[in-house]
């Protein structure tokens, strides 16, 4: 059976129907997809697009490429609307937007210029006819990056990087790509729902694009059935693909299960929501999301991260399972469920804490009692402790770190520039150093 064939499983069907089902529609997924992830991902973070930074030429440029992506795909823009293209306005240097992401702090320009960025936003309509409750599913990316790392505070580029282009090869055109390469597949696909193909910009400025889109009611919130988020998907290391926000359903583990089957990732599910990305505002509006994710890395917001350090074979794969967890949320009968997650009181989020820099990158994927690191900021204060990639921190300022939540809490009690003592093992082995926190201003 062609993967154009129209193939529907319903949430009744055996085991056996839905793994043959599935099979049928991934193995419709040739492995040109690999190249045009890769091709996506060349453009996007090339030179010409000077870092994508949103409200600039390179964003423009990105947009542009965007649209023409879905027109080729068949997508259509929204209902009532004429263009893909949905601008919002802000004011650089005005936003406090801050979002939780361990010792990085979200600041925007100093300058305070009225600008306009670009949503681009298009839609696969569902079968005819079908009136189903919550007619929509998102699927959705940031494509916006930090240009040349001058325009706030996200920049980490070292000494000799500094004012070059962030090519945003992983953060976030890996994500783009995926979403472009599993919406060409589910143009193929019958679908009950319609499904929205979003592309965000402003998310490195504090998630503006989509906290725009669903206050401006294009899609009133209370229609969408759920949402999926790729953000960071074209580093898989070990086979291994992280699925976070998976509290916020109860339709989601068997999802997840169904959709791996012919993909086979060796998934990593986190039920936290309360994610530094677009993430975060879906679940706000009260919509049940799932985020995609293969962990952090030593070149994220560096002009490091550059096309040709992601991994393309995987990276369709994502895009394959992408395809079949968004296929499997628009042919539910039911919508989802949206489960209120309760938030750690320790996950802080205030901006002090966020103000404190460390030069730490955890390793999200890692499943250890500690916080793993996948990396330190080259001249950070971490390197200069002498930490490094694979060492586990388990106490810091004398309190005992279990997890990303201590981390993060620990993270509150420390001062700029007054030396801590870091305990952490290497190698299983038990040592300590001392740490002296910089400020991210």
């Amino acid at each position: 059976m062609a993967l154009g064939t129209n193939l529907y499983l319903s949430p009744s069907s055996s085991p056996i129907v839905i793994w043959i089902g599935l099979a049928v529609l991934s193995a419709g997924l040739s492995t040109a997809t690999v190249d045009q992830v890769r091709q996506h991902v060349e453009y996007l973070a090339s030179d010409q697009l000077d870092g994508r930074l949103t409200g600039t030429a390179g964003e423009r440029l990105a947009a542009d490429y965007l649209v023409r992506q879905l027109e080729q795909i068949g997508a259509r823009p929204l209902r009532g609307r004429e263009s893909f293209e949905l601008p919002f306005e802000f004011t650089a240097g005005s936003s406090d937007a801050v979002l939780p992401n361990l010792d990085i702090i979200l600041d925007v320009a100093v300058d305070r210029e009225r600008r306009i960025g670009h949503n681009i936003v298009g839609m696969l309509p569902g079968r005819s006819g079908a009136e189903l409750e919550k007619p929509y599913v998102v699927l959705g990316a940031h494509y916006d990056h930090l240009g040349r790392g001058g325009s706030g505070g996200n920049s980490l580029a070292r000494k000799d990087e500094i004012g070059g282009i962030h090519h945003g090869a992983d953060d976030n055109a890996s994500g783009v790509a995926a979403v472009l390469a599993a919406a060409a597949q589910l143009a193929k696909m019958d679908r009950q729902r319609d499904v929205v193909l979003a592309f965000w910009s402003g998310e490195e400025l504090g998630a503006l694009g989509s906290h725009d889109f669903l206050a401006s009611e294009a899609i009133d919130p209370d229609q969408i059935a759920a949402y999926v988020n790729l953000d960071m998907v074209g580093r898989v290391r070990d086979n291994t693909l992280v699925l976070q926000a998976v509290g916020t359903s109860s339709v989601w583990p068997r999802l997840i299960e169904q959709s791996n089957i012919p993909v086979g990732f060796d998934l990593q599910t986190r039920d936290d929501p309360y994610l530094p990305t677009d993430t975060l505002n879906f679940v706000q509006a009260g919509i049940p999301t799932l985020d995609l994710f293969t962990g952090s890395h030593e070149e994220y917001h560096r002009p490091a991260d550059r096309a040709e350090t992601l991994n393309y074979e995987d990276l369709e794969r994502v895009a394959r399972f992408g395809a079949l967890v968004t296929y499997k949320t628009a042919n539910l009968e039911t919508a989802p469920d949206f489960i209120e997650v309760e938030r750690d009181p320790r996950a802080g989020g205030g901006r002090e804490g966020a103000r404190i820099f460390t030069g730490t990158i955890p390793d999200y994927t890692a499943e250890v009692e500690g916080l793993r690191l996948s990396g330190v900021i080259g001249g950070g204060p971490a390197e200069e402790a002498g930490l490094q990639e694979g060492d586990v921190i388990v106490k810091l300022a004398g309190q005992s770190v279990t997890n990303v939540y201590d981390y993060m809490y620990a993270l509150e009690a420390l001062e700029i520039g007054k030396a801590v003592k870091v305990i952490f093992l290497r190698d299983g082995n038990r040592q300590e150093t001392t740490i002296t926190p910089q400020s991210r201003k």
